[in-house]
């Protein structure tokens, strides 16, 4: 089964986390694991800088496990999302970056990976 890391800005925003529930969904009714930081850690405080930075430990440790890496929203904004990025190109992680959504299907900047086929792009 595919593990695929969910590196999504966060802020502590109940909308954004709750945005990326319907990503994992999507991909769990797709046979993929999804693995997402955001609902794995929240019970860390995003503004508590020993916290933050515990998080972003995890996170990386994660990231290190999966197969690849979707890249959501407003990615580019966000510190963690940019450790993440450096981190996949690091690894030779596959990563992919989905500028939004059609008809219930992700829409990747790009070709989207081989095993989604079917998907827009």
């Amino acid at each position: 089964m595919k593990k695929i890391y969910i590196a999504h800005k966060y802020q502590g925003k109940k909308s954004n986390k709750e945005a990326i529930g319907h990503i994992c969904q999507y991909l769990a009714k797709r046979g993929v694991m999804p693995i997402s930081p955001i609902h794995s850690f929240s019970y860390l405080n995003d503004n508590i800088p020993e916290e933050r930075e515990k998080a972003m430990e995890f996170c990386l440790d994660l990231l290190e496990i999966s197969d690849a890496v979707f890249f959501f929203g407003d990615y580019e904004n966000s510190e963690g999302c940019r450790m993440e990025m450096d981190l996949a190109k690091q690894l030779f992680k596959p990563f992919y970056v989905v500028k939004g959504w059609f008809d219930g299907k992700p829409v990747f900047d790009g070709n989207g990976p081989v095993w989604m086929k079917g998907e827009r792009k």
